[in-house]
């Protein structure tokens, strides 16, 4: 509430939208039909950084207990010690994206997510410590760091200011719907319908290619202008200096 009530618009947004009048009734709308691809291209990105985002900690969590039968204390501080990783790495995937740009970085933690479907399985059922631990750590802090860092600049970049937070936010939500909130649940019909993990470990990887299909149709942003839209800058009166 305290961010919310103080927030103001960006310079970005005041001098290139609101000062040229530029403001749109429907600008979630509008970014779907003129921004297609790149409204898409948010969507897809979400399958495996949600979609994982809440398969490997919701459910790997209750299978490592309940089906594995690892004591909780044990498993959950190998969860809060990925947790506490994952912060760090974050930061280093966003950090590294502003350098060789938003795509390599995804695309890497997607093909990450595919390549540790079955592994992750393989070492939480060893049933030691260290090995469900490690499965955590790569899963949060590999996986998922490795998208969830580049994330938000990459999101926002794909749409021009007028667009931006509704585009953003629309493809971004509507991806959660499709990925993340479902992920847990179908993960565990799974076990429940076929009695082993590998098609949960399937399950994974679909999700993953989504990701890396949508990341590679997509363009790469982290060297563009962000202040206006390309497609109408013959209709602005004066140019916005480029961001640095």
């Amino acid at each position: 509430m305290f961010v919310r009530m103080r927030i103001t618009e960006t310079p970005v947004y005041t001098e290139a939208v609101v000062a040229r009048g530029k403001v749109e009734s429907n600008p979630a709308m509008e970014a779907l039909r003129r921004h297609p691809r790149n409204f898409f291209v948010v969507l897809g990105a979400r399958m495996a950084e949600n979609g994982l985002g809440y398969f490997f900690p919701v459910f790997g969590l209750s299978y490592v207990i309940t089906t594995l039968g690892v004591p909780k204390a044990e498993a959950l501080s190998a969860l809060m010690l990925a947790f506490t990783v994952e912060l760090f790495a974050i930061l280093g995937f966003a950090a590294l994206s502003d350098r060789i740009g938003r795509r390599p970085v995804y695309m890497f933690g997607a093909l990450a997510g595919v390549a540790l479907a079955f592994p992750f399985f393989w070492m939480v059922g060893t049933k030691e410590w260290i090995m469900i631990a490690l499965a955590f750590i790569l899963a949060r802090a590999v996986v998922t760091a490795a998208m969830f860092g580049p994330q938000a600049a990459y999101f926002a970049e794909l749409f021009p200011p007028q667009r931006r937070f509704a585009g953003f936010a629309f493809a971004r939500e509507l991806g959660s719907l499709l990925s993340g909130g479902p992920a847990p649940f179908v993960a565990t019909a799974l076990v429940a319908a076929y009695g082993t993990w590998w098609p949960v470990a399937c399950y994974a990887m679909f999700l993953s290619a989504c990701t890396v299909v949508a990341i590679w149709i997509g363009p790469e942003t982290y060297q563009e202008n962000i202040d206006a839209d390309a497609s109408e800058q013959a209709e602005l009166p004066a140019a916005i200096p480029a961001r640095a």
